[in-house]
């Protein structure tokens, strides 16, 4: 759901309804919020994740974009120092994703000609992979001929990797098939055929093209700290961290991020500098979305 969206009955404080505005408008509208009494702002960017699909990860048009990215990081800076905020936030900038080259005309996985489609009922997604539910009966004929392809890796729902914690939810079909990089899963011959798009993510999470970035900087910051890889999923025990809030049951480890936090919150059973605000600005390298919203802590 966008910001807008109501969850459990509760929307963020202050929040842009979705809209293509330009990121410095963005960046000015989230820093006066953050002169009022707010703790957490949330901002995303649309690029370069629109240019790299476009035109692909090493285009000189992703890299201009990139740029582009990098000089509102810098003014967003500026604008901290200017509205006096540079010591009393910490800034974090990161993706949901990376982004691999592909090619919809000469890398593509064609379902039609591996098996007859009149034995799948149901099929989901294409591109990175495709979730296909069989006619009644056909679930192991349909499987083992979609494993004579060498450019994907076919799953029964069962036989899903455990690190992927995706095949438990109901929603999952029978089969999963994962594209090997760069290369699309397709239902024929005319799907996707004159879609000219360079690149695309998706795929199989352990790939190097498929890691996002991330910084980090502010008061409670370890300054000059290289940090060992770690998941997505642990920024959210970061950021209750640095807010000093309970964490709600979710599936990421504060241990794997505590390092380069200057002074533990609540996540770590210690208290924090309570004075301190905290900015999430997450303008990433292939971010699709682009709001803004700024919470208080009840």
């Amino acid at each position: 759901p966008r910001n807008e969206a109501e969850i459990r009955g509760l929307r963020p404080t202050l929040y842009k309804k979705y809209a293509n505005v330009d990121i410095r408008v963005q960046i000015d509208n989230v820093t006066d919020w953050l002169k009022g009494d707010i703790d957490l702002a949330v901002m995303y960017s649309p690029q370069p994740d629109k240019a790299g699909h476009t035109y692909g990860p090493s285009a000189p048009e992703l890299k201009e974009k990139v740029q582009e990215v990098d000089l509102a990081v810098g003014f967003l800076l500026d604008k901290l120092e200017e509205k006096n905020l540079s010591s009393k936030v910490n800034l974090v900038l990161t993706s949901d994703h990376g982004m691999t080259e592909i090619d919809f005309q000469k890398k593509r996985i064609e379902i039609s000609s591996l098996v007859n489609l009149s034995d799948i009922i149901r099929k989901s997604d294409k591109g990175p992979l495709m979730h296909i539910t069989p006619v009644e009966g056909k679930l192991e004929s349909v499987y083992q001929a979609l494993s004579k392809s060498d450019k994907m890796t076919v799953y029964k729902k069962e036989e899903i990797p455990e690190f992927w914690h995706y095949k438990n939810n109901r929603r999952v079909m029978p089969i999963l098939c994962v594209a090997d990089e760069g290369w699309s899963v397709v239902w024929d011959k005319d799907d996707l055929i004159n879609k000219t798009d360079r690149g695309n993510h998706g795929y199989d999470n352990r790939l190097s093209s498929m890691k996002p970035i991330f910084y980090a900087a502010g008061p409670d910051i370890r300054k000059n700290y290289t940090t060992p890889p770690f998941l997505s999923v642990d920024i959210y025990s970061l950021l209750c961290s640095l807010l000093d809030i309970d964490q709600a049951s979710n599936n990421g480890s504060y241990e794997r991020v505590r390092n380069f936090v200057v002074k533990q919150g609540k996540t770590a059973g210690l208290s924090n500098d309570s004075g301190r605000l905290s900015i999430s600005s997450i303008m990433a390298l292939v971010i699709v979305l682009l709001f803004s919203f700024v919470c208080k802590k009840s």
